[in-house]
């Protein structure tokens, strides 16, 4: 076959145009996957996401179809797993481009210790931040203002203007009376209660009472 234009193209493979549709095929000239799609953006990890009639969907560098051309966005994989976007509502699919959960969150991000931060679309409460599991379950009520990525099995949760660190299935380990918490090293916070600081674990257990002026990290310079 004859193709009107050829794109240089990473992972072996090369993009390839034919009366305006697009396929791609190998360093050896043979067609893996006729061209037919309206686009077809890079491939990454293994995966390209293509673009017919309007929708997006997701293909392996064997021409195999992992995910049809039903949604209206897909990101790249990450950590196994994509984000998928119909009707303005997001969600995710795994590597075999199965919905792990139900495509209605307002906003999701990608995992990150198997947990992804995602916001409900309710439209009354102004506290709809929690986290799923990489199964698709909420580990937690969405009630949170404001939430921070896991790190080291914890995570940095916002609720009526207080602070809480909650772990891994969604149980706070510390509740919401600090005004202030922040990361420190080996595991440590910084916590401000009442315009003082102290330091707890995350157990929550207090290392340092809440009796400073301030609290700064050290770095230890070699």
């Amino acid at each position: 076959m004859f193709f009107d234009k050829i794109y240089h193209q990473n992972e072996n493979l090369l993009i390839v145009k034919k009366n305006g549709k697009y396929g791609f095929i190998n360093m050896e000239d043979v067609i893996i996957s006729t061209p037919k799609y309206d686009l077809i953006y890079n491939f990454e990890d293994g995966f390209a996401k293509v673009y017919l009639c309007g929708k997006c969907g997701i293909v392996n560098k064997k021409g195999k179809v992992v995910c049809d051309t039903i949604y209206d966005y897909v990101s790249n994989f990450k950590n196994g797993y994509a984000i998928v976007a119909l009707n303005e509502k997001y969600g995710f699919i795994n590597s075999r481009g199965e919905a792990i959960c139900d495509i209605k969150y307002k906003i999701v991000s990608h995992f990150v210790e198997g947990r992804a931060i995602v916001e409900s679309d309710d439209k009354i409460s102004k506290n709809k931040f929690g986290f799923i599991n990489e199964e698709g379950k909420e580990i937690c009520k969405l009630k949170y203002q404001r939430v921070h990525d896991f790190k080291d099995g914890c995570a940095l949760v916002h609720l009526n203007g207080k602070m809480a660190i909650i772990d891994i299935y969604g149980n706070e380990i510390c509740k919401n009376v600090y005004t202030d918490i922040a990361r420190l090293e080996n595991g440590l916070f910084a916590i401000m209660e009442n315009q003082c600081y102290g330091c707890m674990d995350k157990n929550g257990e207090l290392v340092l009472p809440i009796v400073y002026d301030s609290i700064t990290e050290m770095k230890q310079q070699l």
